[in-house]
């Protein structure tokens, strides 16, 4: 019953199986999301990881600062009935759409006229700030993943144990990619994650989402030790 890396060092005793030396985030760090009550509560925020009709699933978190405070997936989502949940959330927890952000590619651009001042979330756009990033996405991945090393996210909304495996599964896949000719930090494809793990990590993605209100007027930011 317990999560993957757990069976794999207990179970059958493979004690190196997170010791990917591309991996972003430490597992034992990605356990410490659900006890790390010391993050702060603070301004509230949405992020949104669209999905259609078909497999892949439509993720959205609602932020207390850096504590995931509520977490809802749509197995289906028609368009009325993702624009319905966010719109039911926004009310709810009292979130202007200027703190709202969503997955901008593909099917998610509807959203745009349903929000607007919201920010839209455009995966392979260059990175904000001059940094040396393949394209937000990366940026936003990698600031995440420092932020989780230093215990600075915490989940304090109670998750059902699949989703939650499926959670720390899809950041344990969190990887660098070595290949960088152009000299810029890249994460490996996601086409690569999803025949790893047979799905779209869309929990991970939306969690990752968080970053680019620290990347604009938001907040401050400092700057990563992986530069």
């Amino acid at each position: 019953k317990q999560d993957k890396a757990t069976r794999e060092r207990l179970l059958n005793g493979n004690w190196n199986y997170d010791d990917n030396p591309y991996a972003l985030i430490e597992f034992d760090k990605i356990v410490d999301l659900w006890t790390n009550n010391h993050v702060p509560t603070g301004e509230r925020f949405i992020t949104a990881d669209v999905a259609g009709m078909g497999s892949d699933t439509f993720a959205i978190y609602v932020w207390s600062g850096w504590r995931v405070i509520h977490v809802e997936q749509l197995a289906k989502n028609d368009g009325e009935n993702g624009v319905r949940l966010i719109n039911d959330l926004k009310k709810r927890f009292r979130v202007p759409n200027s703190n709202i952000t969503y997955d901008a590619d593909g099917i998610g651009s509807y959203l745009r006229g349903y929000f607007p001042g919201a920010r839209p979330f455009v995966n392979n756009s260059a990175a904000l700030k001059g940094e040396n990033f393949k394209n937000l996405k990366a940026q936003c991945y990698f600031r995440l993943a420092e932020r989780i090393n230093d215990g600075g996210v915490y989940i304090e909304f109670e998750m059902d144990s699949k989703t939650r495996e499926r959670l720390i599964e899809e950041l344990e896949q969190v990887q660098r990619d070595p290949g960088n000719d152009d000299g810029k930090l890249r994460l490996v494809a996601k086409e690569i994650i999803k025949n790893t793990i047979g799905r779209s990590p869309d929990l991970s993605d939306a969690m990752a989402f968080r970053v680019i209100f620290e990347l604009t007027n938001k907040t401050q930011s400092k700057r990563l030790s992986f530069i």
